[in-house]
């Protein structure tokens, strides 16, 4: 009998720790998250701001639970998404629904590691005030960018090793200017062969002018 009741309680033990496992996978904390503002005033200046944030993160299936708390001003911004591009995101803050759209992906790599990077509008149909972000399911949302201002915001994180990748991810963003730019679709830019074409008509015009009887 004895032993029985130490097969049962070793058999509590392991369900226990295995349901322990489970939540883990599905819960994540990461620490050390801020994001800092990047305001572009005028041509030649930037100002800086540092914001910080408690973050998680719930993971079922393909959907991603979001939740940043500013430590400093108190709100809370809770977004789900998909890395299912058909699946409907949404985005709240303080409880308050937002709009907020998918736009498209790209897959970015660094040496030998791919990334998923997605693009999201918030508030996609307002005159001036659409936000694009760039959310990496490894990091959360490492981009935000004003599609009518300058301003961005891009996440800093305590531990080295993803901010170094967090940073490169940017710089390819960047890089990226039709991916970078626009807010519900990406920003259209004039194909080379018809930027050659106008710029040789350009040329010709110039010349036109400059020839003197």
């Amino acid at each position: 009998m004895e032993k029985v009741y130490k097969i049962y309680f070793i058999s509590i033990i392991l369900l226990f720790a295995s349901c322990i496992q489970e939540k883990d996978k599905l819960t994540k904390k990461p620490v050390g998250h801020s994001y800092i503002s990047y305001n572009l005033e005028c041509c030649d200046e930037v100002k800086m701001d540092t914001s910080f944030y408690d973050y998680n993160v719930k993971v079922t299936d393909s959907l991603h639970y979001l939740l940043y708390s500013d430590i400093n001003k108190s709100s809370r911004v809770k977004l789900a998404l998909s890395l299912n591009e058909s699946s409907s995101p949404s985005y709240l803050i303080n409880d308050k629904i937002k709009e907020i759209t998918y736009v498209s992906k790209r897959t970015l790599g660094i040496e030998f590691e791919k990334f998923q990077v997605y693009k999201f509008a918030l508030n996609p149909y307002s005159i001036d005030g659409c936000i694009t972000v760039f959310w990496v399911p490894e990091f959360g949302i490492i981009l935000k960018r004003s599609s009518t201002w300058k301003d961005f915001r891009k996440l800093q994180s305590s531990n080295e090793s993803d901010n170094k990748k967090i940073n490169l991810l940017a710089e390819l963003i960047y890089q990226n200017e039709a991916f970078y730019k626009g807010c519900t679709k990406e920003s259209s830019l004039i194909p080379k062969d018809e930027l050659k074409k106008y710029t040789n008509w350009k040329l010709s015009q110039l010349d036109s002018v400059l020839i003197v009887d």
